[in-house]
């Protein structure tokens, strides 16, 4: 299946509002290439002095873990329907346009090759230079 530039762009658009350093984003479509959820990479933000809230360290949700935790508090139906779904991930380049390289980390190829063995998603596209 070939991913259309209109999915592309909306995830360009979704990395570039990323507050990490690197700016990832992720969606899960269906069958048809439809977007069902997406989600960018972020920081988590603790309690800092009572009510401020701010990003503490290096703690970040990944792109990947946002989208599926997303599509399963939206449309944990859609899971136990049996059907299974494609993951894109990009990563931009900071302030600019350019996709870049978007290898996933050791935890997200895990979580990922589970969601495969599950069948809940049948294929995953990165981006590349």
């Amino acid at each position: 299946m070939r991913i259309g530039n209109s999915v592309i762009q909306k995830l360009t658009n979704l990395a570039k509002k990323s507050d990490v350093r690197s700016q990832h984003a992720a969606a899960i479509l269906d069958n048809k290439g439809k977007i069902i959820v997406s989600a960018s990479n972020y920081h988590l933000h603790k309690p800092y002095m009572g009510a401020i809230w701010k990003p503490e360290g290096e703690y970040t949700i990944h792109a990947e873990e946002a989208a599926y935790m997303k599509f399963i508090q939206k449309y944990r139906h859609l899971v136990k329907a049996g059907k299974s779904y494609i993951m894109v991930v990009i990563r931009i380049q900071r302030g600019g346009e350019k996709c870049l390289h978007s290898k996933p980390c050791k935890k997200c190829t895990q979580k990922i090759n589970k969601l495969i063995k599950k069948k809940v998603i049948s294929k995953v596209y990165y981006s590349v230079p």
